[in-house]
């Protein structure tokens, strides 16, 4: 976690590179003579070097040049004299506490360094969303930003959220503090731009540079490309080269390959050819044939050359090629010419045995001890947006669990009726309306879903469901039961989900956030940002080709 970097995906950019070669000449050089006349509280540790970062943050100052810097966490405000030494006489910073500098007891700053107009503090939750409104040009205008936050496992995700919202007008270089304490590793790793560890030259504890790059022709020679939605969200890493995939695909929707189509289609274009083509999917169809079809679910395929796909599986012209397990039949005639790395990909709600053969399997429902690679479903972009266009409505009932009954599920349904006494304001079975097989569209379910402060997730016929994955973009905490499955970067008990295995455990937890004592905002802000970082379609995709090319050895 804290060291290896053969799973990252983003590698620096050629501007990090270069950045960091002058910062290592420039840091050893110097000095603080604004910070040595001052009698600011503690140890003066900006005369350590390596191991604090002051001397960073200046020479950052002057190898950058900017005239708008921002910091987040001004506590005594040695950082932000360090920030100030570095910097030209017109340059402003805007430094961010929860607290005012007055408060602290020894502070490094003086009046007249907020006089002079140089620097300005705000007072404010760095998570605050009315900050990034209230400040949204001068953010925008930003060239430097320096982010030391409390590393409490709820406010530097939310924060990157709304980062990563803000459309800054140059590309700023980020810097991170504490990026190797534990309570910040996930973060860290999870942010999606290029980005640099520089900790021999910074901080003890961890500093990083990032390359925020607000739109595609920022980014640099071979970095790895970013997109986002509509919300400015950052999504996934995007190959720097395009790999032609081939997807054998069969006619009906099946969750876990159309959703792997779906990230593939996202990160490499119309290099990943589905074959023959999916058509629901390109209509909107995803998963259930009677439900709404999602708008825009497929960008159009009239680049995708599926011409002559025989011929180019025995010149190995795709460098993969990944077979739905119920299309093995229809396609055995250009199986048995393949001469491509070839995955079979099981999303049965069962494990399907798979003869062994010259093959990888994916599979669906794993606890990892098969030697197949996990490939769990993942959440559509679509999809997340159309849930959020309910994310304020008012939170009217306790607990949501919008599925079906059935006679197999014998202990799901006696788990739904004790749920249902302990809280009679509970949203139960509303998927089905009146049990008549009359089945409720996505628009009132997603809208169902948000009116409640938690929402709940029962294993369905397999383990891995999508309700899952629509629960974990909800606005409210969700509660699920322990799976018997494998999911990388699944979400983790008691931070961004909570688990459950009886009746009385799911009722202590729901009881608890319904009095307060949990805060349903904090799960579902952490939710949000684990699912954009780990569990879109895009994320899945690239996660597992990742884990097919380390395989297969390309």
């Amino acid at each position: 976690m804290l060291l290896s970097l053969e799973d990252e995906p983003w590698r620096p950019s050629r501007r990090l590179f270069e950045i960091s070669a002058q910062l290592s000449a420039v840091a050893p050089e110097i000095s603080h003579p604004m910070l040595a006349t001052r009698k600011g509280d503690g140890p003066r540790w900006y005369n350590t070097f390596p191991g604090e970062h002051y001397h960073l943050l200046t020479a950052l100052c002057r190898v950058l040049d900017p005239t708008v810097v921002w910091e987040f966490g001004t506590d005594r405000g040695m950082s932000t004299v360090a920030l100030l030494e570095g910097l030209r006489p017109d340059a402003l910073i805007y430094t961010v506490d929860i607290d005012g500098w007055k408060t602290k007891s020894g502070s490094w700053l003086l009046e007249e360094d907020f006089t002079s107009g140089r620097v300005t503090q705000v007072v404010s939750d760095m998570k605050a969303t009315n900050l990034f409104t209230q400040y949204a040009q001068t953010l925008a205008n930003s060239e430097l930003i320096f982010v030391d936050g409390p590393k409490d496992g709820v406010t530097e995700d939310i924060f990157l959220e709304l980062l990563g919202k803000v459309p800054f007008v140059h590309a700023p270089i980020v810097v991170f503090d504490d990026i190797r304490l534990m309570s910040m590793l996930y973060v860290w790793r999870g942010i999606q731009r290029p980005k640099m560890d520089i900790t021999s030259f910074g901080h003890w504890s961890g500093t990083g540079l990032v390359d925020w790059c607000p739109d595609h022709s920022r980014v640099k020679d071979g970095a790895p490309r970013t997109d986002t939605n509509r919300s400015g969200d950052i999504l996934v890493a995007r190959n720097p080269k395009p790999l032609n995939i081939l997807i054998l695909c069969h006619h009906y929707p099946n969750y876990v390959p159309d959703l792997l189509l779906h990230g593939l289609r996202k990160i490499f274009g119309e290099s990943a050819v589905d074959y023959p083509r999916k058509d629901i999917l390109y209509d909107g169809v995803l998963g259930q044939p009677f439900l709404e079809k999602v708008p825009g679910l497929m960008a159009n395929d009239k680049g995708v050359d599926r011409s002559d796909i025989r011929t180019k599986l025995m010149n190995g012209f795709f460098q993969m090629v990944i077979c739905d397990i119920r299309a093995v039949g229809d396609h055995q005639e250009l199986l048995d010419v393949n001469i491509c790395p070839l995955a079979i990909i099981d999303g049965e709600d069962l494990p399907t045995f798979i003869k062994p053969g010259k093959h990888v399997i994916l599979r669906r429902e794993t606890d990892g001890g098969d030697f197949s690679i996990p490939v769990p479903m993942g959440m559509p972009i679509e999809v997340l947006e159309w849930i959020d266009r309910y994310a304020d409505i008012p939170k009217t009932n306790s607990i949501a669990f919008l599925g079906s009954r059935n006679a197999v599920m014998r202990d799901r349904n006696t788990l739904l009726d004790e749920l249902l006494r302990i809280f009679p304001d509970a949203l139960i079975d509303s998927w089905d309306l009146g049990g008549v097989g009359k089945w409720q569209g996505r628009d009132n379910y997603y809208q169902s879903l948000q009116s409640c402060k938690v929402v709940l997730s029962l294993p369905g016929a397999g383990s891995d469901t999508f309700r899952y994955w629509e629960n974990s973009a909800c606005n409210a905490a969700h509660v699920a039961r322990t799976m018997p499955l494998f999911i990388p970067n699944d979400f983790r008990d008691g931070r961004e989900i909570v688990r459950f295995t009886s009746i009385r455990e799911l009722a202590y937890v729901v009881e608890r956030i319904l009095s307060d004592k949990d805060d349903w905002r904090e799960f579902a802000a952490r939710a949000r940002a684990w699912l954009l970082t780990h569990h879109t379609t895009e994320r899945r995709a690239q996660t597992t080709i990742d884990r097919l090319s380390s395989t297969f050895g390309s």
